[in-house]
């Protein structure tokens, strides 16, 4: 009997420990969010604008699912807009990684990718990756390109072809 006993308080006190390390999994869950508005500004003026059907947000990242992000210069005004169905921005430097059916645009032109960065500290966007740029009644097709400050103008870097070459 003594036997027995001795098992069961043996089968309770492992059963106790994995009851507790399973509360703490469950704590340890990141926290999401669906459907979010994000203004980060700079003093007054808005530096960009975030939308997003899906985040979950890390210590380090939010991470974004099925997102829009404007883009404003010093002055407030819209420079562009990156569209993309997911990606996350890194919060201690701001810079975005957009990935899948990426859309970069800049008021008539636009870009299309599988994956753009956005380097907050210098405005700028970058991508090694294909694209498609549609500018000036033109198609240009390359690999790669980086943008000037505020979106102003889009370099692609190469493999370049077709109108705007």
């Amino acid at each position: 009997m003594e036997k027995s006993k001795k098992i069961i308080l043996i089968f309770l006190l492992i059963f106790g420990f994995c009851k507790k390390s399973e509360v703490k999994k469950k704590e340890e869950k990141l926290s999401g969010f669906e459907k979010i508005h994000l203004i980060e500004s700079r003093g007054e003026t808005k530096s960009f604008e975030l939308f997003a059907k899906n985040v979950v947000d890390e210590e380090d990242s939010v991470f974004l699912y099925d997102f829009k992000v404007i883009f404003y210069d010093s002055q407030g005004v819209k420079t562009g807009e990156l569209t993309g169905d997911s990606g996350w921005i890194n919060k201690k430097n701001l810079n975005i990684l957009a990935r899948k059916n990426v859309i970069l645009k800049h008021e008539r032109e636009s870009l299309f990718t599988e994956e753009i960065v956005w380097i907050d500290s210098l405005k700028i966007a970058k991508s090694d990756k294909d694209v498609i740029f549609y500018h000036e009644n033109n198609v240009t097709y390359g690999k790669g390109f980086i943008t000037g400050k505020n979106l102003k103008e889009i370099i692609i870097r190469g493999r370049v072809k077709g109108g705007g070459e």
